[in-house]
């Protein structure tokens, strides 16, 4: 429970930072830009699919009945789903982002 509190805790403190950001009154440093605008662009991405890798984690683990810790669960589940979802976002997302760029007229 105290680990499920603390991942809570962390997803309402990202709500809030974010919120402060569309609002103007926080505003991120420099070298941390490029970190905050990947995590943005990815945001689709990672919520198609962790759901996706959580289930494909837990059928592993009770086809295995495999005794992994929730932390370790929930840090390789939530690893993978960042990794999952950047692949999608550069080789799905991305090309038809380009796609529908090709296809919008151009003035001259």
């Amino acid at each position: 429970m105290p680990f499920s509190i603390s991942i809570v805790s962390i997803l309402a403190c990202v709500c809030v930072v974010y919120a402060a950001l569309k609002c103007g009154t926080l505003t991120v440093p420099k070298p941390l830009v490029f970190l905050s605008y990947w995590g943005g662009e990815i945001t689709y991405s990672f919520y198609l699919c962790h759901i996706v890798v959580w289930d494909i984690l837990q059928d592993i683990r009770q086809s295995y009945d495999l005794r992994i810790s929730s932390e370790l669960f929930a840090v390789s589940g939530i690893s993978m789903a960042i990794l999952f979802a950047t692949l999608s976002y550069f080789f799905i997302e991305l090309p038809f982002y380009r796609k529908k760029s090709d296809l919008e007229p151009t003035l001259k």
